[in-house]
């Protein structure tokens, strides 16, 4: 199975979530040899220097997969229904998408699993994930 796991690529050093995210990778390449994982993320500001910064595990089944794209578009044609980021994905031949943060993508044809971290109040959630994100998730 191929797994896309969405992470958050820090401007400065790692935080938080960021730092959640580098633990989950870790984790998941010390026990699982049999899945493909691609790393995912995009953006546009500071992308060379912030792209040099991806912990990637030198596993055979972890890839780097990172868009050169403006998060804000993206956000804005995710939360109307234009799947931007399924259709990078598909080409891609993922059968899952691992959310690690605050934005779910509009999925029609991948699955998708978010996970949210237990200190995320619900008046911090974004709006997309109510509209988008709820209706089209399926929890494995």
């Amino acid at each position: 199975m191929k797994i896309a796991l969405d992470v958050n690529i820090p401007h400065g050093s790692a935080a938080g979530i960021d730092v959640w995210t580098q633990g989950l990778i870790e984790g998941l390449s010390s026990v699982d040899s049999e899945n493909e994982y691609l790393i995912f993320s995009f953006f546009i500001r500071n992308f060379k220097q912030r792209t040099g910064t991806v912990f990637i595990p030198d596993k055979k089944n972890f890839h780097l997969y990172i868009r050169r794209i403006p998060r804000p578009a993206v956000i804005f044609l995710e939360d109307h229904n234009i799947p931007v980021i399924e259709f990078l994905l598909r080409k891609q031949g993922v059968d899952i998408f691992l959310g690690t943060s605050y934005f779910v993508p509009c999925l029609r044809k991948i699955k998708g699993w978010l996970q949210f971290m237990a200190l995320i109040l619900p008046r911090w959630i974004h709006p997309g994930i109510l509209i988008n994100g709820i209706k089209t998730l399926v929890y494995i």
